[in-house]
């Protein structure tokens, strides 16, 4: 195996290169206040996984009116802002949970 230095930029820019894996999340929502109060989880299939598109897969799944499909190998990875090491099954129930409301308020 060959191995060359290069900084972390490079790698994570490899690893958001590679064909059949999930990218690193460059979006905003992984700032959302709403996620610093998410129980801690660093385990299991959700580890590394962005909190944040976990939150917006949920909010969108209850406010289109789908029922819960939560996979947590669908979310982009990220270990940033205030959904880092948080749980993102419960990010996903938080955005579900915001999305219902909303849908419920926004009807006539």
């Amino acid at each position: 195996m060959l191995v060359r230095n290069v900084d972390d930029g490079d790698i994570l820019r490899e690893c958001a290169r590679k064909p059949n894996s999930m990218s690193i999340c460059q979006s905003e929502h992984r700032y959302l206040p709403d996620l610093e109060d998410l129980p801690e989880s660093q385990g299991g299939e959700g580890r590394h996984k962005c909190a944040g598109c976990a939150y917006e897969k949920g909010y969108d799944d209850a406010f289109e009116n789908r029922a819960k499909s939560f996979d947590p190998n669908s979310l982009n990875d990220s270990q940033a802002g205030t959904g880092r090491h948080k749980d993102v099954e419960a990010a996903y129930d938080l955005g579900y949970r915001t999305g219902s409301k909303r849908l419920r308020r926004d009807q006539p």
